[in-house]
């Protein structure tokens, strides 16, 4: 509620907060920086009337280039934008710093190396699905070698684009337009049926929808490096979560927690993980107590999850029916008091951030994912903007860097953190890509 309040003269034509230049106070002086404009699925939505996460936008001053937030009128997948928008929507996976599906190329992709032909790339996916889904791992393989499928994807595809088509079908199947292959008889038969009657529609959608999903699961991976912190700086916590997506994972206290040594957090919460210990979480951790002083999260294309369409945006990509329940169940408590998400790129909006910490609380960056979609330059930039801000005032850091950072098989990730001043970055633990072991190291 502050940032409407703060920003409320500038939609109306005012100047910025804090800003003198004369010149800025006509509100046609400020334009949009990375914006985001939703898929034509969602185009046309309205949400219910419900509690829903603050949304506003980053703007850049046309005449200082100050850059500012305010109040925007997108609402994740159930914005309404002009409708003679036809580009591409912007984001990467899980809501990552990357200006666009086009930036993943391989050239750009850091030290990993995708496959590289079309065939190459789908079977590559499938081994992704094989035990979540043998039906999509199935279907991706024939997809991979089948002219239709290939004639809907990208002359040059990205290594994501399997998940796309997958996510593009499902998305029809949630809606009732065609019969859910993963379920039929004929898998590859019922999918190619849905292929050949909305060949258009899936080929925009792998063209525009970057892939979306909210792992609550990763909580349980999260929690004890939270608790480690809060051990160490007994101050209330100012979140800041890095490609948020639907902001779930923001409101990690609410939920409750089972480990070898114990639980955490009140068993009468909707939303209760537990995983695979490799290497048992300390009980004293599990004694901690956190308090939250706010919560935000930054994303180039953060999810309405209140809504249907935001709901079912983030089941296309990821459908098990333990994600979808803890989604559902984790959306609830998100509801009674939704997190600030920010729409925007986070290397360019988090130092801002960052300089605006207050003294009476701990600032706490964390991200899970989102930099396996970045560049080796823009890992760089996030570390510099960290590192900068860590020398310039109390800071925590909680990361998983990229596996083959940190010489580690594809799979399993790392999970960093250092807190400033009087610690350097260490690995504490290592989890799989949703969470569901956990390996501590401490």
């Amino acid at each position: 509620m502050l940032l409407v309040r703060a920003f409320g003269r500038l939609a109306a034509g005012g100047s910025h907060p804090g800003h003198q230049d004369p010149r800025c106070r006509d509100s046609r002086a400020v334009q949009g920086v990375n914006v985001q404009h939703p898929t034509p699925i969602s185009r046309y939505c309205s949400s219910p009337r419900q509690p829903r996460a603050l949304f506003v936008e980053a703007v850049e001053c046309r005449e200082c280039n100050a850059v500012l937030h305010r109040p925007c009128r997108a609402r994740g997948a159930a914005c309404r934008r002009p409708l003679s928008w036809d580009g591409p929507i912007l984001g990467g996976c899980y809501g990552g710093a990357v200006a666009g599906p086009g930036s993943h190329s391989r050239e750009e992709a850091g030290s990993w190396s995708p496959p590289t032909t079309p065939q190459e790339i789908f079977d590559s996916f499938a081994k992704e699905f094989e035990s979540r889904s043998p039906a999509a791992a199935s279907v991706l393989i024939r997809s991979g070698r089948d002219p239709l499928a290939l004639s809907l994807i990208p002359e040059n595809p990205l290594w994501d684009v399997p998940h796309r088509l997958i996510a593009a079908v499902r998305w029809l199947v949630l809606e009732g337009r065609v019969e859910d292959f993963e379920s039929a008889a004929d898998p590859w038969g019922t999918f190619r049926t849905a292929l050949t009657a909305h060949g258009p529609w899936i080929a925009n959608f792998i063209r525009e929808q970057p892939i979306q999903t909210n792992v609550v699961q990763r909580c349980w991976a999260l929690l004890p490096l939270f608790l480690t912190v809060a051990r160490a700086v007994p101050l209330p916590m100012d979140l800041i979560e890095l490609g948020t997506s639907g902001g779930l994972n923001l409101v990690w206290d609410r939920y409750h927690y089972r480990y070898v040594a114990g639980d955490w957090g009140s068993p009468r919460a909707s939303v209760s993980l537990r995983g695979d210990e490799r290497a048992p979480v300390p009980g004293e951790l599990l004694n901690t107590n956190v308090t939250i002083a706010r919560r935000r999260g930054i994303d180039l294309n953060p999810i309405d999850v209140t809504s249907v369409n935001g709901l079912r945006l983030l089941q296309t990509f990821a459908r098990e029916e333990e994600y979808t329940v803890h989604l559902k169940d984790a959306i609830a408590e998100l509801r009674k008091d939704p997190p600030e998400l920010i729409r925007g790129d986070y290397l360019l909006l988090l130092p801002d951030l960052l300089r605006a910490r207050r003294d009476d609380t701990l600032t706490v960056v964390f991200q899970t994912l989102s930099t396996v979609y970045l560049t080796d330059e823009q890992r760089l930039r996030l570390r510099s903007i960290i590192e900068t801000a860590a020398v310039e005032g109390p800071l925590a850091w909680i990361s998983t860097p990229t596996p083959d950072e940190q010489g580690q098989p594809m799979g399993d990730y790392p999970l960093e953190m250092a807190i400033w001043p009087g610690s350097e970055r260490r690995i504490a633990a290592r989890m799989n890509v949703r969470g569901e072991w956990l390996e501590w190291i401490g």
